[in-house]
C-alpha cells in the first residue's frame, strides 16, 4: 500500500477554480500509479461534488476505484469550509494481502476521536491517514497519532507534507506566505510504537505489517468488550 498526503499535487490552499481543474488529473495520476505498480494507492486531491467540492481520498486497487472518503472535519480556524463542503460519513475497504479493513481519513479528522470509533466499531483494524499538517502542531500530529493507534488498537500509516508550503488563502497584503510543513510521516503499531518515521526527509516511509498481532491483541486486551454508550 502505498500512502500519499492530503491534497497531494497542489498544497493545501483554497483557490476553487484551480482546485477543479486539478482534481480530475490528481484522480488519473492515483489510478495509473496503482495500476502500474500492483499496489493500493491512497492519495488526496479536490474532489467534484454536485456545483461544490470535496477535500478527499481516492483508494485504488491495481487501477480499479475501492473508495473515497470526503473529509468530514473541515479546518474551520484556517478557513477551510469557504472553499470545500465536509463529507457525511466515513470509509472503509479490504486490503487483499493482509486481509486487514482500513480506514482512511485526512489532516484535521485526526483531532476527532468519534470518527475512529465509528471506525473501529465497524471492524477497521488499520488507520491511512493523508496530510498537510504544520510544523507549528507536529508535537499534537505525533500525540494524536499515538493515541489513535492506542485507542483503537490499529495500525496507523499516516503520510505528512514536508517543507514549506504556501498558505491557503493570501495574507491582507495580497501575498501568500509560506507555511512550513515536518515531514515526519510515521507508521505506528496497534500498540502506538512507532514502527518507521521519515523525520523530515523527503523520500518512503516503510514498515512491515503484522495483521495477526493486532488481532492477537484485541483478544488478549479486549478493550472494545468493555465499551459504554455514554447517555446524554
Amino acid at each position: 500500500m502505498l500512502v500519499l498526503c492530503e491534497l497531494f499535487s497542489t498544497g493545501f490552499r483554497f483557490d476553487q477554480a484551480d482546485l477543479r481543474a486539478q482534481g480530475p488529473a490528481d484522480e488519473a495520476f492515483l489510478q495509473a500509479l496503482s495500476r502500474d505498480t500492483g499496489c493500493i494507492v491512497v492519495g488526496g486531491h479536490a474532489l467534484a461534488q454536485g456545483n461544490g467540492l470535496a477535500n478527499a481520498v481516492s483508494v485504488f486497487d491495481s487501477g480499479s476505484l475501492l473508495t473515497q472518503y470526503a473529509k468530514l472535519h473541515l479546518f474551520g480556524p484556517g478557513g477551510e469550509p469557504s472553499c470545500f463542503a465536509p463529507g457525511s460519513s466515513l470509509s472503509l475497504f479490504r486490503w487483499p494481502a493482509t486481509g486487514l479493513l482500513v480506514q482512511p481519513a485526512i489532516c484535521y479528522d485526526l483531532r476527532f476521536g468519534p470518527l475512529f470509533g465509528a471506525g473501529r466499531e465497524a471492524g477497521a483494524e488499520m488507520i491511512v491517514i493523508a496530510s498537510a499538517w504544520p510544523s507549528v502542531r507536529e508535537h499534537h500530529w505525533r500525540t494524536l497519532l499515538a493515541a489513535r493507534a492506542i485507542e483503537c488498537q490499529a495500525l496507523v500509516a499516516a503520510c505528512n507534507a514536508l517543507g514549506e508550503c504556501p498558505a491557503p488563502r493570501l495574507a491582507s497584503d495580497g501575498s501568500r506566505p509560506l507555511v512550513p510543513h515536518p515531514g515526519a510521516s510515521l507508521v505506528l503499531s496497534h500498540l502506538g510504537e512507532v514502527l518507521a518515521d521519515g523525520g523530515r526527509n523527503e523520500g518512503a516511509v516503510s514498515a512491515p505489517v503484522d495483521a495477526a498481532a493486532i488481532r492477537a491483541w484485541r483478544t488478549t486486551f479486549n478493550v472494545q468488550a468493555d465499551r459504554r454508550t455514554i447517555p446524554r
